[in-house]
């Protein structure tokens, strides 16, 4: 859906080829391209590359739920930092981390 939506897109005269591409490659939202949009699959993507580590975390852990619970203040720390470092556009991702961590805990355990 996102590389038919960018070529209707660039077919109208709303974005560049360029633009089309980088929205087409889920790498826009890392690296904050102007015109890109849909923060969602990319998030996905890098979720779904994070839940080995997750997974891991949960079974060695003896306390898994308590690694759920750090989630939130490291979240929000992260968010904060993202905001010191201007990258703002990254709080669709850093808020979702516990949200994540969550759904991820019923599999791990």
């Amino acid at each position: 859906m996102v590389g038919t939506y960018s070529l209707w897109l660039r077919l109208c005269g709303r974005i560049s080829l360029k633009t089309a591409a980088w929205s087409m490659s889920a790498l826009y939202y890392w690296f904050h391209i102007p015109g890109s949009f849909n923060w969602y699959v990319p998030a996905l993507l890098a979720f779904y590359l994070l839940s080995p580590l997750f997974f891991r975390m949960f079974r060695r852990s003896g306390h898994p739920l308590a690694l759920v619970l750090a989630a939130f203040p490291v979240s929000y720390g992260l968010y904060r930092l993202s905001i010191a470092l201007e990258l703002n556009y990254m709080e669709d991702f850093l808020y979702r981390i516990p949200t994540f961590s969550l759904g991820a805990l019923p599999g791990a355990v």
